[in-house]
């Protein structure tokens, strides 16, 4: 359902991804899913903007070599344990990386499919 999410932030069809945003917090337990589902949550408010040029999603669509940029310092964020130190941290550090993942290959292939639904599943599964 992420996956899906992420597809319909980025053609603009936001009444769908808000449906899917809505049962997804519902679901959300976990500190970790919390975090997931909060940075959805800011996804959706950034490109939902108008004109807000500052917004960092913004800044980095369209731009391989920012976009590039920004999943390297995203990942490094969610491998280091001094950076990201509880499980809601890692759930938003992962979504980044899954949005910016499929924002890459929708560069290349212009299609989403075949991405993993990450909001139920902590890569981890340990707790902090």
């Amino acid at each position: 359902m992420a996956s899906r999410y992420f597809s319909l932030l980025l053609s603009r069809n936001f009444s769908e991804a808000d449906e899917i945003l809505k049962s997804l917090r519902e679901k959300a337990k976990t500190d970790w899913e919390k975090g997931y589902v909060n940075a959805m949550e800011g996804l959706m408010v950034s490109l939902r903007a108008e004109g807000e040029g500052l917004l960092y999603a913004k800044r980095i669509m369209g731009n391989s070599s920012s976009l590039k940029n920004a999943k390297s310092r995203f990942m490094k964020i969610a491998k280091e344990p001094k950076i990201v130190t509880i499980p809601f941290e890692d759930g938003f550090a992962k979504c980044w990386i899954d949005f910016l993942r499929i924002l890459g290959s929708q560069g290349r292939k212009g299609s989403v499919s075949g991405h993993k639904d990450a909001v139920s599943h902590n890569p981890r599964n340990k707790p902090r």
